[in-house]
Formats: structure tokens, sequence, C-alpha cells
């Protein structure tokens, strides 16, 4: 079973990330046609065995992977030679390698498909109408207690075998009960059952089972792993509108309709389609369905991703590999780049069904997508507030629209009236000396002046503003954090999250995450502006500054950086640059003049908006030249005593010589406020120096300037580029909410806002649910309905022919799926569901066999395919798929025809029996099953008397009060709750308990790996949440008073074990508990020892 699983894992891994980003990186040079240094890398062989530089692949070992190290780039090979792997692209290529590189490949003796559908394929079992064959004859009739066991027994007859005895009803119960609920069954339970020897006892035991809540909520897992399910995509994301903040209602409507027993036919619609084809328009139904279609949000397509388009093909592979898989056990997404190398899916049957998503709303793409909410309203209520929302969109264009024409006038007269704005400012700055421009100057005052001065006060207003904003000293770092890292570690940050900055006092490297140096200090941007270290010259002379700034965190895309000289009102940029993740700039040497007052900043932004491991040391050395020759370091000056706080003295006594800012206008080099402005640079100058001769001269100066013949004036001239930043769109007027509309204008305005208020009122507030919506994404090439362009090699960039939206041909049958309206969903939902559908019904009977006898019929659950294993016993999955769809498609009617069987009643058999059929093929025995992590966590709640059975609503939080990324929180695992009620974090799906073989929330899991590790050793033996059930176990035996230790002893097995204690037990138990003093204690660690046990 693990290899099996975690081998399919890897090749759904291949086929939808890897493949695709070799074919169009790497496939030009080192692909069938041409192989440039002897490296081929679009079959296996070649990859492994790499080409003139050695072998590109140790299977395992990225580090040391010559793929790696050279898409890295820290080696001497650099490939692509041209333009470099993005972090993401790298990120996936280390995953590869890391989980042992696997390449599905011809080892399997598999011909690869050679396109096109040829009879062989149409012959293919799962492409086959579901057979109608009947139970076959068998030679022991007598134990055979259903039609199943005609089909099974007939094939152990064949081999020769027979069946294994039938299990103990303790063994039953505990087997039923655990299967159904995931609950182990309570002594009085197990006592009920096997007492009762009347007819249909196991029946009506199944029957209440099924009756259980406790059903719903083992069953709805089930489901969950085969649909990626999270509450979280990352720990840092959680609260944002690009996290799956709401999937809880998805994973209550799934539990709700395994409990109610929902049709699966209306199952798998209401999860493609529900928000516009529910099965009914009652304010319930139409609820549901809208929040079954969370199913196609709760997606993997990786986040963060600049490339808007591209995140958009990642987010329909998604959609398209859940549906194909999920429902229909094969993988379409291996069709994206190219036709599938063994089955006849062609890349047109893959933009069939794209096509049908890209006509499908879920996230807006971009950097930190946000996802779809949806108001849990009807399908009506829903079209009216999408059409009031339409008209409030509407109003607002009309209102922006009306606001740039406001604009456009302005800008006429900015340029010929800007000498009248300039002695304006300047006539404010006299009247408030101690405001910068009108930092603390109220409206009337600016109105007043511009009044006097005939200009807009609404541009005076801009003007004020964007000249203050050249004095941008950021806004300090105040907020300390606590349990960072390590003892004599400091850090400290804004209000919000970030951006921080850390203090290592220690002589030992710290990591926080990142590396922070001995004796240094580091700093970390938001992701989209900059921080900032700056010093405050405490005299005026010359310095000599040097600067370094070095990345202290592995991975990224390194960071742009700038080291600049502020004085007055003026900034100079003296040296600026990027580095790459892992590297450091050159150390710059720079002599300034300084004037008491002035600073020396370092400034540290985000490359590209990518902040993600942006931590960066920073080492700035200024020495004096002249005079007292004194030097200042922040290692010097702050580390030895960095509790004084932030701003921070130097060691010479002078305050605030130190500071660390969050410089939120800088965004990245460009955005420097007075780069564009530099013409102002001497009238500035003038009005710090107070001369009112100088500012006017000047004034009127640049006004003789601006408004002469551009003739021989060059573009980056100062003049030039000051004009260009007076009248274009992102210059003075970019941010235009504070200019004056007046009169038609006015009254337009004013009416339009007082509708779009009105509209506003008639939206109730309502709960949100993470729902599909119908329609491409507004303003992209699949806005509203449309066919998808074949992407040729899975590249947006490369279109080739449209395809119509459909379902792959060799399923289409003679009439292909029409599609007359809207995106196509609901045709597809219907045509999935379809009673004669060859595979659906195939493929849920299988997943449903699988949990009951730990193997499927089909051994490969999630592949129906070539690559898959066919069925053990192809008639009986055939006769169970008829049934299925015969009872309404009904999970419990199946869960009662597999359960009330004998094959289901076998015992596990002899180790003979485990020789004569190691995989247990013919289901001659039952197999030995580890439980997994929901039902090791819950039993250990149930029998301690802790478990909480509250179900719905949000999941118990990983990080209660929020996850930090500059403290050092550790995640909590000690809800009470059923595990299913747990906050599932995709980035940490196997932290904690989840250790135990939890489902990878990053793929879809059709059976989960099983594998025996120390970490789950160790978390079950000295956890201190384990250690605290075991001892409310102790303590809910040693409460009973009326027991003796052999009582006990028999007590705790049964509620463990649901049986009593052999007789070596009974005394080893005796046994050791005598040896220890503590009553308590000695209880406390038995309980414990039999908690780890492997029954």
């Amino acid at each position: 079973m693990s290899s099996t699983s975690t081998a399919d894992d890897g090749v759904d891994f291949f086929e939808r990330r890897v493949r695709p980003l070799l074919a169009k990186r790497c496939f030009s040079c080192h692909g069938p046609k041409k192989q440039e240094g002897g490296l081929r890398l679009d079959i296996r062989g070649g990859a492994t065995k790499g080409g003139e530089s050695g072998p590109s692949l140790v299977t395992g070992k990225p580090k040391r992977s010559l793929m790696i190290t050279a898409v890295r780039r820290t080696g001497e090979l650099k490939m692509p030679p041209v333009k470099p792997l993005s972090a993401s692209e790298i990120s996936v290529l280390v995953k590869w390698v890391a989980d042992g590189a696997v390449w599905p490949a011809s080892e399997k003796g598999l011909p690869a498909h050679s396109g096109g559908i040829t009879d062989d394929d149409r012959r293919f079992w799962s492409f086959q109408p579901l057979n109608a064959t009947p139970p076959p004859p068998v030679k022991n009739a007598e134990w055979c207690r259903s039609p199943v066991d005609r089909f099974v027994l007939a094939r152990i007859e064949a081999a020769g075998l027979t069946p294994a005895k039938p299990a103990d009803r303790r063994t039953l119960i505990r087997r039923a009960t655990l299967d159904l609920t995931g609950l182990p069954p309570t002594p009085q339970q197990v006592a009920r059952f096997v007492d009762d020897d009347t007819p249909g006892a196991f029946a009506r035991l199944v029957d209440e089972l099924l009756a259980s809540p406790a059903y719903g909520a083992r069953w709805g897992r089930h489901w969950l792993d085969v649909v990626r399910y999270c509450d979280s995509r990352d720990a840092r994301h959680t609260g944002q509108p690009y996290d799956v903040n709401e999937a809880w209602r998805y994973r209550d409507w799934v539990v709700d309709s395994f409990n109610h027993d929902r049709s699966y036919a209306e199952f798998v619609r209401q999860q493609i389609a529900g928000d516009y084809a529910p099965v009914t328009n009652s304010i319930q139904n139409s609820v549901e369905g809208l929040i079954a279609t969370g199913m196609l949000v709760i997606g993997e397509w990786g986040s963060g991703d600049a490339d808007a388009r591209k995140m958009y093909t990642d987010i329909v592979d998604d959609q398209v590999n859940v549906i194909s898989q999920t429902f229909m056990g094969v993988s379409l997404s291996c069709a994206r780049c190219h036709d599938h190398k063994f089955d006849p899916f062609s890349t047109r049957d893959y933009y069939r069904m794209a096509g049908i998503f890209f006509s499908t709303q879920i996230a807006t793409p971009g950097t930190d997508a946000r996802l779809m909410r949806q108001p849990l309203v009807t399908v009506a209520e829903r079209s009216r507030r999408e059409k009031i929302e339409g008209r409030i969109a509407k109003i607002a264009l009309e209102l922006k629209r009306l606001n740039q024409q406001r604009v456009d006038q302005l800008r006429q007269q900015v340029v010929s009236q800007a000498s009248r704005y300039l002695l304006a400012l300047w006539d404010l700055k006299r009247r408030h000396p101690d405001s910068v421009f009108g930092a603390s100057i109220d409206n009337e005052a600016v109105t007043a002046c511009a009044r006097q001065h005939k200009v807009n006060p609404g541009l005076l207003s801009v003007w004020q503003n964007t000249l203050r904003t050249l004095a941008d000293d950021g806004e300090l770092l105040s907020v300390p954090v606590a349990n960072l890292g390590a003892t004599g570690v400091f850090t400290w940050k804004s209000k919000n999250v970030q951006p921080l900055f850390n203090v290592n006092t220690t002589n030992t490297v710290v990591r926080v995450p990142g590396t922070i140096p001995p004796r240094s200090v580091a700093v970390h941007p938001t992701p989209t502006s900059g921080v900032a270290m700056a010093w405050r010259s405490p005299f005026s002379g010359q310095v000599r500054v040097t600067a370094r700034v070095s990345d202290a965190h592995h991975g990224g895309n390194g960071v742009e950086w700038s080291l600049e000289h502020d004085h007055g009102l003026r900034s100079d940029t003296l040296v600026s640059g990027t580095i790459d993740a892992d590297k450091s700039s050159p150390r710059s040497l720079s002599t300034v003049s300084v004037t008491s007052g002035d600073k020396i900043r370092l400034l540290v932004l985000p490359r590209n908006d990518n902040h993600i491991c942006d931590l960066t040391r920073l080492e700035l050395e200024i020495e004096e030249t002249g005079g007292r020759k004194r030097s200042w370091s922040p290692e010097r000056d702050f580390v030895g005593n960095p509790q004084q706080g932030n701003p921070h003295a130097d060691a010479y006594g002078n305050a605030d010589t130190w500071s660390f800012t969050h410089m939120a206008r800088r965004r990245n080099l460009n955005s420097a406020p007075h780069a564009r402005v530099a013409a102002l640079a001497p009238w500035l100058d003038a009005v710090a120096r107070g001369d009112d001769r100088q500012v006017r001269q000047l004034a009127d100066s640049l006004q003789t300037s601006l408004v002469a013949p551009a003739g021989g004036r060059k573009p980056n001239e100062p003049v030039s580029r000051l004009l260009n930043w007076l009248t274009s769109t992102d210059g003075l007027m970019r941010d235009n909410t504070t200019l004056v509309l007046d009169g038609k204008a006015r009254a337009r305005r004013d009416q339009l806002a007082a509708e779009s208020n009105r509209m506003k009122a008639q939206l109730k507030t309502t709960g949100l649910a993470l729902a599909a919506r119908e329609g491409g994404v507004p303003g992209t090439e699949h806005a509203g309905f449309r066919d998808a362009k074949v992407h040729i090699r899975g590249e947006y960039l490369r279109l080739g022919q449209a395809v119509k939206r459909g379902v792959p041909e060799i399923l289409a049958g003679p009439k292909p799926l029409e599609i007359k309206s809207g995106s196509g969903r609901a045709e597809l939902a219907r045509w999935i569901s379809r009673d004669d559908h060859p595979l659906t019904p195939r493929v849920m009977a299988n997943r449903i066999w699988l949990h009951h006898f730990g193997e499927g019929l089909v051994r490969t659950p999630g592949d129906f395919g070539r690559r898959g294993m066919p069925p053990t016993h192809p008639q009986l999955l055939d006769w169970l798929a008829r049934k299925f769809v015969a009872s309404g498609w009904s999970v419990k009617a199946m869960h009662r025809l597999m359960m009330l069987t004998a094959v289901y009643r076998q015992s596990t058999g002899t180790r003979n029996r485990l020789a004569a059929d190691p995989e247990n093929r013919l289901f001659a025995r039952m197999t030995s099953r580890r439980l997994e992590v929901e039902v090791i966590r819950d039993t250990l709640l149930s029998v301690s008397g802790q478990i909480d059975l509250r179900m719905k609503g949000p999941s118990a939080p990983r990080y209660p009060g929020g996850y930090s990324r500059t403290e050092r929180r550790k995640p909590v695992f000690t809800s009470t709750r059923r595990t299913l009620y747990m906050m599932t974090i995709r980035g940490e799906y196997s932290d904690g308990p989840f250790v135990l073989d939890a489902a990878n929330a990053n793929r879809l899991v059709h059976q989960r790996t099983v594998s025996t590790t120390a970490p789950q050793a160790l978390l079950m033996m000295n956890d201190p949440f384990v250690q605290s059930l075991a001892g409310s176990l102790a303590a809910r035996l040693l409460a009973i008073d009326s027991l003796q230790s052999r009582e006990r002893i028999a007590a705790v097995y049964e509620l463990l074990f649901a049986r009593p204690p052999e007789a070596r037990e009974l005394e080893a138990g005796v046994g050791f508990l005598s040896s220890i003093d503590d009553e308590s204690r000695a209880w406390e660690q038995y309980c414990h020892a039999l908690m780890c046990s492997n029954e």
C-alpha cells in the first residue's frame, strides 16, 4: 500500500508539474532533437545518466544533484543560460528530486501511446459499459451469505484455497465500528452484540452504526482525502482573502451528505455545478449547492505567482485534475502539454474540459490571488445581488471618469501655473514654519492660501502632500517581539507582522528562520515595501561610508537595496543594486559631506514584489574623516545595548543616532519620491535656507523652463523629467482623490454617490462560502463563456486552435456533450453522473471496497487507465457498480452490501494462508490494517473520556491567536474535538499527530501511505497530550472504587481492544502495577504503554 500510493503521487506530480517545466525550459537544448553537452532530459535514462558534466540527478539528494545546482546558479554551471528559472520553478525540481525523481517510463512494460484512438483503446476494460455477469457457481455455496461471496469464492476455489475462518464477534464489532464511525465500540455495545444470538444481529449493528452522526465524520474524511482538502493553504496566510478560510463549510456539507445518504450522483453534480444548478431553488438547496462547489476552490496551484495568466492555467489544471481523477479515476492532466503517454487522451481532450473551467471563476489570479466568496442566498437572490453589484461597479467607473476629466483639465493648468503653486507652498511654509509643507495644516488654511494665489485648492493639497513625501523618514519599528529565535535575539516590528529588524547579541549564529551571524543586525521587508536602517549625523563635516547587504535566508529571489544620503528635503542615492539569493553585495565606499541632522540610510526592498525568504543582514560603517576621527556601526552602538530600543543612541551619547524604519512609500528602486523631481532641488534648498528672493527667482526660472519649446531639450534632463512628472498619469496627480469637482460635474458626482449608497444598502450582510461562479475571470481573454485554445506544450503564450468545450472523445460516445449556454459545468456534471457512465460507478464502488477490505478491487484507485492495475475481480466490480446505480447511488446501501458478506466476516488467517497469497489478491482472508491518524487519536480521546463530539463549524486553530511570522509560536494540537475538526494546513500536513501518515493535502490522496518511522514512535511515547490522555484513562479506571487491579486491567482491555486480556497479559499487568508504589503513576504508565501497542 505504501509503495503504490507513494509512486502514484510521484507520477502525478511529475506529469503535472515536472514534465511541463522540462518541456518548456529544457527540451529545446536537451530534448529528442538536440542534446547539448550530451545531456538529454526527455527520457529517464538520459536524465539519470547525465551528460559530459556527469549525472544530472542524485535521487533523494537535491543538493548533490547537478541539475539543481545548475538551475540555482550556485556552481560553475548555470542553466538555463539566458533566462533563469523562477524560485517557484526551482522549488518544483527540488521537490521532485528530493522525493526520488519519480519518472513514469517503459519500465512497467507499457508501450507509449502513439496518438489517435485505436480499437484496442476502445476495448480497454474501464472504458467498456458495465457488464451484467451474474454471480458464478461455487462448490461451497453454504459459505456464501451474499452474491458478493460467490464472486470472491469462485476465485479462491480456482486457486485451490479456502476462505479463512470467521472472525469472532468481538473482532467483528470492533472492525465494523472502526470502519463506519472511526471510534471504538464501548464495552456495553460489545457485550450487547456478543450476547445477541438472534438472526440479523450483525445487520442491525451495521444499521445502528450507519445511523450514527459519527459515520459521516469517518467517511467524510475519506472523501476529503481525494479532493485535497485543507483548512489553510499556508499558516502564514491564514485569514487572508487568498486563503481557504471558509473551507470548513464544504467539510460540513460532505459530512452531512454522507450522514443523510445523499445520492452519490447528486453528490457529484453539486460539487461541479451546485452554484447555478442546485437540486431545487429553496434557500437550503441553493446554499448547499453553493457550498458544494467549494471543492473546486480549495485546490493547490501554488501562490504568490506574479504571472497571473500562468496561475490561471494552473487553477484550471487543478480543476481538470480533481474532476477527472476523483470522479472518473483517470489522469486527464497528463494531456495538458502533450497527448497522454499511455491512455487515449489527447491534448485536444484536455482543452475540451479545460474550456469549461476557463469559463468558470473561483479566484482572481495574480500574486496572492483572492478566492471567490459567494453570499449564502438563493440563485435568484444571487442574480439580483450581482445586478446591484454590477450597477455599483458602473457607478464607480463613472465617478472615476468624472474625476479623470477634472484631472485632465488640471494637467493643462499645472504646467502653466507651476510658479503660482510653488509660491503658494512657500507662503504656507512661512505661515506654518513647524510644518513640513502642510503636514499639520488644516484644509481651511490651504483653501484660503489657494484663493489668495488663484490656484486650485485640491491641487495645492496634492502638491503639499507630494512634497512632504520627499522628506520620507518612514515609520519607526517600535513594537518589540519576544521569543524569536533564541535568547539574546531582539526583534522590533511595526504594528503589522512585517517589516521587522533583528539584533543578534550572541556570539553564535541564530536561526529565526534564516540565519543571523553573531553580533549583527538583519531586516525583513514587507511583501510590497521597504525597511531601512538609518544613521543621523550628530555633527557637520565629512564621513567615509562603507556598506554591504547579504541574503540571510536560503530561498526566495534576493532583494533590491539602496544607500542614500538625506539632507533636508532632498535625498541622493549614493549606490544601489540587487542581490540574488544566498549572495552579498560588494562593499561600497562613499565619501559624503554631511550637516548635523542629515541621514545615511541603508534601504532593503522586496525584489519583483516577492518577499519570500528576504531576511537580509545589514553592515554599515561610518567614519569621521577629520576632527575627532569617530566611527559608528550598528554592531558597536546597537548590539551592545539593544534594550534601549528604537531609535537608539550611539556610543558617544548622541540620542536617536540609529533608527530602523518601515519605508511604506518605497516599493522598489524606481519609487524614490525625489528621483523625478530633481529639477526642484535648488528651489527646495532655497526653501530650506528661508531665502525668499531665491525661492521666487527659482520658481520663475522653473516656470520659464517648463513652458519653453521642447526643441533641443533631452528627455533625461531634470526639467524634462519634471514636466513628465507633472503631466503623466503616474506623476503628481496619480492620487487624485483630493481634487475638487465643481459645477455640473460636482452635481453629477453627488447624484451618483447617493445612488451607489442606496444600492449598497440593499446588499444585506450574509454568510459567505468559497464557491465557483459562472463566467471566466473578467478582464481576461477568458471572460464570459468561450472555448479554450490548445496551449502548445502547455504554454499560454503559444496558442493553437480552439476546441469546443466537452469531454474526452474516448468517453463521449456517439453523441458528444452539447453545451448550449453557460460554462458547461451543469452538462459536465450530468454527464459524469449518468447511470451508464463506464467509470463513475466503478470508481466509487472500488473506493468503498478499499476502505472496508484494505485494498480496492482495482489497487490503483486513482488510475483506471493503462498505468493502473486491472481489477482482481472484474465481474464483481461491475456487479457492484450496477448495484450501486440500481440503489439510487446509495453509499449506505453499498456498505450493507459489502459488510453483510462472508468475505467481510473472515478472520486475518494464519501464516500459511499469508504465504499462499501474500498480497491477498483473492480476498481469502481479512488484511490487518494500520489505523489512520484520525482513528488513533479519536480512540485515545474516546477511551480517556475526553472526546468532544461537537460537529460543524470552523476547525480548532493550530495557532491560537493567529500565526506570527515574527514570534516563534508552537503549533497546538490539544483540542479534544475529533481529529477531523483540527485545522489541516497544506504546508504542515505532517506536523504533530499528523506524522502518523495523515493525508498530504497538496495532492489527491486515493489511498493513505503507511510508514513506520521513529518520529511516530516518539510522538506516542513522549507527546505531553498523549501522556495526559493516558492520565485521564488511568483516572477513569481508578475512579471505579469497586474494581480490583485485575478487574481494572480487564476493563482497560475492553475499552481499548474490545476484548478481555489473555492470562499472560493479565499477569504481566499485575506484575508491572505492583512494581511501582505510586498507584496513580503506575496506572498512568500502564495505560500509556497499552495505548502505544500495535493492536
